[in-house]
């Protein structure tokens, strides 16, 4: 699936061959979502303690604080942790 700009989604998240990605509250049409996936990419649902990749779904500030600490301890030195909210949450407004 390509956004706006054709270009797929994957690519936009900077999801690459290989990558283990995991995910925190992801919705139950994720991968869908991702459309086409790069080859060797694989999903989790569980941080380990050198996660390179991260996309963690949030609907509150809150809950987004609340989370920081461990994906801070989680993700390694050089990971990537990619956060998505609802677009017209007005809790997330104004990070």
């Amino acid at each position: 699936m390509a956004g706006y700009s054709g270009t797929p989604l994957p690519q936009k998240l900077g999801i690459k061959p290989g990558l283990s990605v995991a995910t925190i509250n992801a919705p139950t049409n994720y991968r869908r979502l991702l459309g086409r996936i790069p080859e060797g990419v694989t999903f989790s649902d569980r941080l380990n303690a050198d996660s390179t990749f991260v996309h963690v779904f949030i609907r509150k500030r809150s809950e987004l604080a609340k989370r920081l600490a461990l994906l801070r301890e989680k993700v390694a030195d050089a990971g990537t942790v990619w956060v998505s909210w609802p677009k017209k949450s007005a809790d997330m407004r104004m990070m």
